[in-house]
């Protein structure tokens, strides 16, 4: 009888981790799109004068394709000529967020099918940071190029506000945010 009784709270205990791990209270859960009124009331204006570009008055030179020494056509540190892809936060218009007690997954619905998806793992995964609760978001990275800062909460009125900071080597930081809309179930 004793043994019947300790599988029993085992299968019990098992059920509740496997349903703790999986479950979690989370207010961003849903679909969202984006408001752009409200996204338009927090744009900052450019300031032109205060903006350096990484290449500004570097002059390129190549033979064949390939950059001379010196010429400037390849950035110190860098492994790559090829510029950064924006955030999909900053480029989509329609979202879904699911999470969990490991996973956070953000859902890109207007996107191409190789960017539709992407997973952030709690803690330090990959070289990128991530930290959620019920209400807010956060996940931060750097390259060799530039350092990335992703958060997201939810406001008193009910709006999901992101926030994306990319800092540049060699340029001032930018500072971009959207509002998005839930969508009601």
């Amino acid at each position: 009888m004793k043994n019947c009784s300790a599988a029993s709270h085992s299968v019990l205990l098992f059920g509740l981790i496997m349903y703790s791990s999986q479950a979690i209270s989370s207010k961003l859960d849903g679909y969202w799109v984006l408001n752009e009124q409200e996204t338009e009331k927090l744009r900052t204006p450019l300031d032109e004068k205060k903006i350096s570009l990484p290449t500004a008055g570097r002059m390129n030179v190549s033979v064949m394709g390939i950059p001379l020494p010196g010429s400037g056509g390849q950035t110190s540190g860098g492994f790559s000529n090829l510029n950064a892809k924006q955030p999909e936060l900053l480029r989509t218009k329609s979202l879904k967020i699911s999470s969990s007690k490991e996973t956070f997954q953000i859902h890109y619905l207007d996107l191409g099918e190789d960017e539709q998806i992407e997973t952030l793992n709690r803690g330090n995964y990959r070289g990128r940071t991530s930290t959620w609760k019920a209400s807010k978001f956060e996940q931060k990275y750097k390259t060799t190029e530039r350092k990335v800062s992703k958060k997201g909460s939810l406001r008193k009125d009910g709006r999901l506000e992101i926030s994306v900071t990319i800092k540049n080597k060699k340029s001032k930081k930018q500072i971009t945010k959207r509002v998005f809309d839930p969508v009601p179930a």
